[in-house]
């Protein structure tokens, strides 16, 4: 297999920049372990909805709503994604970074995982997967023993 990472960068700042890559199954998986509360919280948002309604446009709205609503699971998920990470660097970091550079980073971090054709689509129904797979354990978890 031949695939080259790709990656966006933004600078901010004197000579601030963060360079992101596109999210991979093991990042969506850690960030619905890790924040199972938001991500349910996200699943109940958009099941049901149609993936493809969700257009280029709304994505800065999405991001913006998720900034305010999961802003924990934001910063995981821009931690996850800094492709010039350094080992030592913490989740924190990320949720200093300003409103606009968390934005701007969430766009790109979108264009860059939706490579394949149809890939907004296929990305909401698989994050919609996951999602209900880990709520449905979840909820397995809760149910008092007998």
């Amino acid at each position: 297999m031949k695939y080259t990472l790709k990656t966006e960068t933004i600078e901010f700042g004197e000579d601030s920049k963060i360079t992101v890559r596109g999210l991979t199954v093991p990042d969506i998986t850690q960030l619905v372990q890790v924040h199972q509360d938001s991500a349910v919280a996200i699943y109940e948002k958009f099941s049901g909805k149609n993936a493809a309604a969700l257009s280029e446009q709304t994505v800065e709205s999405v991001a913006l709503e998720l900034l305010g609503k999961f802003p924990s699971a934001i910063a995981h998920l821009l931690y996850l994604c800094d492709a010039e990470r350094e080992p030592e660097t913490l989740v924190e970091v990320y949720a200093t970074l300003p409103i606009d550079v968390q934005v701007a980073a969430l766009e790109h971090i979108a264009t860059l995982t939706f490579a394949m054709q149809g890939g907004l689509k296929n990305f909401v129904e698989t994050v919609v997967r996951i999602t209900a797979s880990a709520s449905g354990l979840s909820k397995e978890l809760k149910k008092p023993q007998a």
